[in-house]
Order: C-alpha cells, then structure tokens, then sequence
C-alpha cells in the first residue's frame, strides 16, 4: 500500500466499519489498489481533518488540524501511556469529540485493538461499560470525570463483585476538572473488582493543541496538593501540609485539594501568564500559554478569534504563544488546573469559581450529580449569583421538600465557599444544554434562563 489517501475518505470508513478493525484495514487496501480513485500526495502540514471545540463556554469553533499536529500529539500520549499492540482500548467517547476521535485512529497508529461502545449507552446504564472493561479485559479506557460519577452512583455493590477490572493500566480521566473524591471513592469502590489506584491517568488537554498538553505516565500514582483556599482564590498558591488526606474526614473549607494533571511534555514550552500585563508569573495562578508542534493551525473561517487565541505574545515580544483561557499553576514539573477565566465569578472584590459551587451542590444531593449549574448576573448594579439545577421531579414531590433542598444548597455553599446563592432555581434536566460527551454549555444555559426560555419548577430567591 505505497499511496496515500484524504482523512475523510478514512473517517467514512470508519463509520462504516466501526465494529471490525480487520474490516477498515481491508476497506483501506481495497481503496488504495483501485485505480479508478485518484489519490493525491499529503504534505505533513496540509489539514487532516477540522476538529470542533465542545461550546462549553461559548460558540462551537473548527480547529484546523494537521497531519503533524496528530502524529505529534498522538505519539507523545502513546509513550507516555506505554500503549502497545497487546493493548485493548474500550472507547466510550464520540467521534465529533477531539477526545474519541483521536483516541481511535490513536489505536490504529499504536496497532492495538479499539472496540467501541456509543455512549448514550453507557448514559443510559453505567453498568454496561465496566462490563464491557471485564469482558473484553480492557487495558485502556476513560472519560471525563462525569462518568465516573455515574458509576458510583448507579452501579451497584453487588455487580461490582461479578467484574473484573484488574487488566485495567489506563483510566485517563480529562475533558473536565478532575475531582478528588471522585477518584477515591471510585478507588475504594471497586478496588473489590482489581482496580488499582495507579491505573487513574488524569490529564489536560484543548483542541487547539490537537488533544493533550500534559499527562500522567503509565504506572505512576496521580499526585494532588492541599491548597490555602482564600489564597488560591486570589492565584496565590499557598501549599499545606496534605497529611489529612489520608484520613477519611472532609477538608475543611479553608482548604482545597487539585489533583495534578500530569507532566507538561519535555518539546513543549508552557508558561503561566498574567493576561492583563503578559508577564510571566513563576509562582502563582495565571493563565496557561502553549508553544507545540501539536499546535494547530488556527480556526477554520474564523480569523478574529483566531488571532486573539493563537497570536499571543509576552510584554517583550516573545511569542506566538496560544493561549488557553484557562487558570492554571505549574508546581514540580506537574500542571495543575484551578478553573476557566471565563468561569470567575467576582462578587464584592473576592474571586470565585463556578465549577467549585457546582461541587458543593453535587455533595449536597447526589441527584443534582452533573446536572448543577452556576453563573453570575446582574441586578440593581450588582453582581448576584444564581444557580440553575436539573431535576427529575416526581408529581407527589411536595413545594416544600424541594425549598428545604433548595436552602440546603443555599447553605452548604456558602459554610463551604464562603458565597451566598441569591437565586436557585429546580427545572427540567432537558433544559440543561450538553455538550457531545455531557458536559454543560454554560453560557447556552445562562441565556435560555436570563431570556425566560426555561420553565422552572421551584425556585429560592432573597433571604
């Protein structure tokens, strides 16, 4: 097979074959010996495919990614995960996701077997996931933080017994903010099943970098830092003394715990900035800045942003840099992520972030899990809080049953965060905007209820 061919002839069979790899590996030679199919020379920079970004925070955008961008990405996940042909990956995840797709022509690049599994299946009954990892004798799979949640939350004990999760090396853990108690409790849960707290793989990536910028590598146990919470909410990082984790009572609220994401990559340059003065802080949170060969290249039909995300230069003129919009600090080599800039809630001179609220509402009622959303808004001048949260209501639920949950919330977020949530309101799950692998798009969210476009259940304003 000495010719090569245009990525989106592969992705048409991919989905046409998605279920045997030796059927798309046969389909490709098919293609390459027909004479009647012109095929023309690549170039390592020419576009492979356009990747678009999930509309977590604003409007969906086409990344333009090389074929360089991907085997450059790809090979550096491939090493530091330890993939090989004897490998078996369980892919979760979809293919209009950067995550899924490139994690299944990673399969075809690292020569390892790849079975998929759509996952409204796996939304739908969590279970059907971990059974698959046991019965394939899965070795790599993953997800974002979410879905781990949902395995917690409705598996039950007694399945957990029947798995066997032993052959699992790779539970990459990326696409959200990774939650400490998450990896605990999904470590004590199914430790029963073989699972090993080393297989937990965390990692940060953007589709402007094709995939990942940092991760973990095979083998070893994520690291997390116990952090001054006052402090970290104005990017001073105050490091205390993380003993306590080893117990099993809560941190107080005076601390907060992040996990490392991992090593940044030894060819990649990666800074932390302060956005307003574009000087480089070396102690401190700031924005995470990125020089890489997986880099793409820029926004498709999109020059504007383009330029405001991939032009990027320091105070003294050092640059291109592509700047991520997220916050983050580098401590020991590990990148550790404290939130999007673009999440920062500022109420009265103090800094908040949204996802941290969202957290305390997930612990405050388990059916709130994923389905708990916070943002700020404006009235009488004033900078407010409000948090939108999707339920499944039942029609014998009482008004009063759902107020007390709703004080409730109130409650714990402010002993916990230290805020006060001037507005919850209960609605339909349905009117909570996902993203293709089920993260909230904020700021979809946000409008639909500032315009009135939300029906609401119940809601808790003022005191």
């Amino acid at each position: 097979m000495d010719r090569l061919f245009y990525e989106k002839d592969f992705i048409e069979l991919l989905i046409k074959f998605k279920l045997k790899q030796s059927d798309i590996v046969d389909a490709l030679i098919d293609v390459a010996n027909n004479e009647s199919i012109e095929l023309k020379p690549i170039q390592s920079e020419d576009i492979a495919f356009i990747q678009f970004t999930s509309g977590t925070t604003n409007n969906q955008k086409g990344v333009r990614i090389s074929h360089y961008n991907f085997v450059d990405n790809t090979i550096k996940v491939l090493t530091r995960s330890h993939a090989n042909e004897n490998d078996i990956m369980i892919n979760i995840l979809p293919f209009t996701h950067n995550l899924g797709l490139i994690l299944l022509l990673a399969s075809l690049l690292g020569g390892f077997t790849c079975i998929l599994m759509p996952i409204s299946d796996v939304i739908q009954k969590p279970s059907r996931w971990l059974e698959a990892m046991s019965l394939y004798k899965g070795t790599i799979s993953g997800a974002p933080n979410s879905f781990y949640d949902l395995c917690l939350k409705y598996i039950p004990d007694s399945l957990v017994s029947t798995l066997d999760l032993s052959p699992w090396k790779i539970a990459f853990n990326g696409g959200e903010k990774v939650q400490p108690t998450t990896l605990r409790y999904f470590i004590n849960k199914y430790a029963k099943a073989g699972f090993k707290p080393k297989a937990f793989f965390p990692g940060y990536g953007i589709t402007e970098c094709t995939l990942v910028v940092s991760c973990h590598e095979e083998g070893e146990v994520y690291q997390s830092l116990l952090l001054d919470t006052k402090k970290l909410d104005d990017f001073v990082v105050s490091i205390l003394d993380n003993s306590i984790l080893d117990n099993d009572n809560p941190i107080s609220a005076a601390s907060k715990e992040l996990i490392s994401n991992g090593k940044v990559f030894e060819d990649d340059t990666i800074i932390i900035v302060d956005p307003d003065t574009r000087e480089i802080i070396t102690d401190g949170v700031g924005e995470l800045w990125i020089q890489s060969k997986s880099v793409t290249h820029r926004y498709f039909n999109n020059e504007n942003e383009s330029k405001h995300r991939y032009d990027c230069f320091l105070s003294n003129g050092e640059g291109p840099f592509l700047s991520t919009g997220d916050l983050a600090f580098l401590h020991k080599g590990h990148l550790y992520i404290t939130g999007r800039i673009s999440d920062l809630i500022l109420i009265n001179g103090q800094n908040y972030y949204a996802t941290d609220i969202e957290t305390t509402i997930y612990g405050s009622f388990m059916q709130t899990a994923g389905n708990a959303v916070v943002f700020p808004y404006e009235e009488a001048n004033q900078e407010k809080v409000c948090a939108l949260i999707g339920l499944s209501v039942d029609e014998s639920a009482s008004k009063e049953g759902l107020m007390d949950m709703c004080k409730t919330i109130r409650d714990n977020c402010f002993s916990r965060n230290g805020v006060y949530i001037n507005k919850i309101a209960i609605v339909d799950p349905k009117y909570i905007a996902k993203t293709a692998i089920g993260k909230n798009r904020r700021n979809i969210i946000k409008k639909s209820f500032e315009s009135k476009s939300i029906e609401v259940i119940c809601q808790l304003e003022g005191m």
